[in-house]
């Protein structure tokens, strides 16, 4: 867990949508070493630069910092605190959880409570709790006692700390601080193994994207970037393909990533990373079907037809809010997405697997140094 170290302090900040303040001290802290310059702008994206020869395109790395959370909309004579979800989050999951509420200063450790089991009607504990019926008690005696501490407007983010299960870690916020890390990771290993390149790569680490106003598109307008890579992790498997721990969605219902940025990005980094592991060694998991002679003696057209496979199998979810807005302001940019399997990143207690994360840097550095892009 040594090494992953910057991502548990990432996902252990205090970030809502709004209020990532606390998040982007982190990044600029651990980024600023191998960067050129970082920058926080009045949005409170940070943006990064990694200088290259200049002669070719600018690259976009498009990472973000908030995560899941709940805002408090009203207070009972109890003291019990109602709220709103900040964005997508799967309800069934939260009775019972424990979250962390506060502002920019004083913070508190709360419950999500319901009405118990024994008392709901049929109808109730047929569906899906929603806000009306979940409520937050910190343990305050009446309304006076709870609004002395707690105002409306007020947020509150899980307590699922960050620890690792088997050959994977859970947390809150891994889903979302992941990209972070990953991109922190990239820099470094730039950085200190020297790796030259003929363009210039920015990473913005953007603000409010679990709400819909990401302002990633804001940093993009400045920067005027030829190439976007959209960091995120879904849930999304492959069955019939378990070595792939990256994902690149082509297509959704509302954008369309670039097709060739997909087969430049597949050609040169793919088998390397999913093939073989970082250390170089064979990976006890290549399927059956795999004939390593076929690796070793026609990679590259293995790799391609894997790849296609792999995106015929992936399910057409709509396209992400961040990257439409990022295609509206950079018109003709190529895009694509690059998605890291995750289970559960919606419930406040996300799973990755260790691997998953190693090979997805991987990935990232070597499409970055080798890559035609």
């Amino acid at each position: 867990m040594e090494e992953m170290k910057t991502l548990e302090l990432l996902c252990g900040a205090f970030g809502p949508s709004g209020i990532e303040s606390n998040v982007t001290d982190i990044i600029k802290s651990e980024i600023s070493p191998y960067s050129d310059f970082v920058d926080i702008d009045c949005c409170g994206n940070l943006t990064a630069h990694f200088s290259g020869g200049g002669h070719k395109d600018r690259i976009l790395l498009s990472a973000h910092t908030d995560e899941p959370a709940l805002m408090i909309k009203r207070i009972d004579e109890s003291g019990y605190l109602y709220f709103d979800s900040l964005g997508v989050l799967d309800m069934r999951y939260l009775y019972g959880k424990r979250v962390t509420v506060g502002g920019e200063r004083d913070k508190l450790s709360g419950i999500i409570c319901s009405k118990p089991l024994h008392l709901l009607s049929r109808s109730e504990r047929d569906k899906v709790p929603d806000t009306g019926i979940l409520y937050i008690d910190i343990g305050a005696s009446d309304k006076k006692e709870a609004a002395r501490i707690v105002s409306l407007g007020d947020c509150a983010v899980f307590e699922e700390r960050f620890s690792s299960i088997g050959e994977a870690v859970v947390s809150k916020a891994l889903a979302d601080r992941f990209t972070a890390f990953s991109v922190i990771e990239v820099f470094k290993r730039m950085y200190t193994e020297k790796i030259n390149t003929d363009y210039d790569i920015y990473a913005v680490f953007s603000s409010r994207s679990r709400v819909g106003y990401s302002t990633a598109a804001s940093a993009a307008e400045k920067i005027k970037p030829d190439i976007v890579l959209s960091l995120t992790a879904a849930e999304i498997r492959s069955e019939s393909d378990k070595l792939a721990s990256i994902f690149l969605p082509y297509r959704g219902t509302r954008i369309i990533y670039d097709r060739t940025l997909l087969r430049e990005l597949s050609d040169t980094a793919y088998k390397d990373i999913c093939i073989k592991n970082k250390c170089g060694e064979e990976n006890s998991e290549i399927p059956a079907e795999v004939n390593t002679d076929d690796v070793t003696n026609n990679g590259a057209d293995l790799n391609m037809a894997r790849t296609e496979k792999l995106c015929s199998e992936i399910p057409q979810a709509n396209g992400r809010d961040e990257d439409i807005l990022l295609q509206r302001v950079c018109g003709g940019t190529r895009i694509c997405s690059l998605a890291a399997p995750c289970s559960a990143p919606d419930t406040g207690s996300a799973v990755m697997k260790k691997r998953t994360i190693s090979e997805y840097i991987s990935f990232l550095v070597h499409a970055l140094s080798k890559a035609p892009l």
